[in-house]
């Protein structure tokens, strides 16, 4: 298991405290009893998913131009049509995956291209899994375009404990699908925002994981462009990829959902 370099300073840091905190009480109680053991015990449980949060998986990917990977691990928790404000200024589908502090909160790119977009912009810490979070976090966004034109937004947002994005693309540059875009630290969340032709293909609270070997069966969302010179043509489709861990990847009958999490009203968004 790698261990981003986002995590050395944090790990430090925290390890340090616990062994403070656990050599003070020793001092000020030198007598070890059930009690000391437990601490014991629940330090090192701590120390360990610390580590693991900023774990950097191995794994391998198939390029394709015509997907778009999951940017994160976690589970969808809302698929809606919104209007995207920030960048296109008009509709697009959203597809929001939450990352729990279970899941490695490193970040890859969803498809290959040119970045277009990259702005970081200050704002709240919600819970990251409500709705609100998506508009009014702290949260970087970066759209890609890709060769043929067509664009994703991947929007970081930082949530209730995660109070550090790290991005590092700058508008401008290359990048290929499936390498790391950045992390977010400590519970958090990745919208993806596509073209309103989209198919949607995932269901809410589904489990994702990026940059995986995705069969075709795994397709959360298609979405046909027209091609040059053609007005009834359509290019082969973008799809959205995920690695669906639940049995049932069938296309969902009403795309536009969203989980048990409290609602929020907001503008442009249409609900089922």
């Amino acid at each position: 298991m790698r261990i981003h370099p986002a995590g050395s300073l944090p790990i430090f840091i925290i390890s340090l405290m616990v062994f403070v905190i656990l050599f003070l009480l020793n001092r000020i109680f030198p007598q070890q009893t059930n009690f000391h053991y437990f601490l014991y015990f629940l330090a090192a449980v701590f120390l360990i998913l610390v580590v693991r949060f900023f774990r950097r998986p191995e794994r391998s990917i198939r390029e394709n131009e015509n997907l778009v990977y999951s940017a994160a691990d976690g589970h969808v928790v809302a698929i809606e049509e919104v209007y995207e404000e920030e960048y296109f200024k008009e509709k697009r589908l959203q597809v929001s995956i939450f990352m729990s502090l279970f899941n490695a909160h490193v970040n890859w790119y969803s498809v290959s291209g040119k970045v277009k977009y990259n702005q970081h912009k200050k704002g709240n810490f919600y819970a990251a899994y409500l709705p609100k979070s998506s508009e009014e976090n702290e949260r970087n966004s970066l759209v890609v375009e890709d060769h043929k034109g067509r664009e994703v937004m991947m929007r970081q947002i930082a949530g209730a404990a995660a109070r550090r994005i790290v991005a590092k693309a700058k508008v401008g540059d290359e990048v290929r699908q499936g390498d790391e875009m950045g992390m977010i630290r400590f519970g958090s969340r990745v919208d993806h925002f596509l073209p309103m032709d989209a198919s949607i293909m995932v269901k809410i609270n589904q489990e994702v994981r990026a940059r995986s070997r995705s069969s075709p069966d795994s397709q959360i969302n298609q979405l046909p462009t027209k091609s040059p010179g053609s007005p009834q043509a359509q290019t082969p489709r973008m799809s959205v990829l995920v690695r669906v861990q639940a049995p049932d990847d069938s296309p969902v009958s009403d795309p536009f959902q969203r989980s048990w999490l409290p609602e929020y009203p907001h503008p442009g968004r249409r609900r089922s």
